[in-house]
């Protein structure tokens, strides 16, 4: 895949994750997901092409477009090797999904949803079972492994 179809694909999909014309209307400019869409939308400007050393700051954002995108790629059933997104209804039941939803648009409340997003993931890399769950008296998700007999249970902070 070129690099500026990578960028484009990415905001695509960030465009998809949140409410519709979100990007484009937000206020919340610091939001992490803006900052990382606007990356994107300057590198297809760009044709792909990060300008050495002026964009070497840039770097670290783009990392953190890939890790979003293999996690999200992960949890939705996507395609990991292209980083494509499946379909975040594949994650979890309909509470979980709103949960999601309603917290990623707060720029407060995102990097911590994707800390949950990563760690769920990284289970389901590891080909365990999980089950994310949204009931504030439980943790966010069970993980059963194929050679324990408990499920495995996350803690849940206070501030969730």
């Amino acid at each position: 895949m070129e690099s500026v179809e990578f960028f484009r694909r990415q905001k695509i999909l960030l465009e998809d994750l949140f409410p519709e014309s979100w990007f484009l209307k937000t206020k919340k400019k610091r939001h992490p997901a803006y900052i990382r869409w606007d990356l994107c939308r300057r590198m297809i400007n760009q044709n792909g092409i990060i300008k050495f050393p002026e964009q070497k700051d840039e770097l670290a954002e783009i990392g953190r477009i890939v890790l979003d995108s293999y996690i999200i790629s992960l949890i939705t059933r996507g395609d990991v090797q292209r980083l494509s997104w499946g379909s975040l209804s594949l994650y979890g039941d309909k509470l979980v999904q709103t949960k999601i939803r309603s917290r990623i648009t707060d720029p407060e409340q995102f990097e911590d949803i994707m800390v949950e997003l990563y760690t769920g993931a990284w289970h389901i890399s590891k080909r365990h079972t999980v089950t994310p769950i949204e009931n504030k008296r439980l943790p966010d998700f069970k993980v059963e492994f194929s050679n324990i007999t408990y499920p495995i249970y996350r803690m849940q902070t206070s501030a969730n």
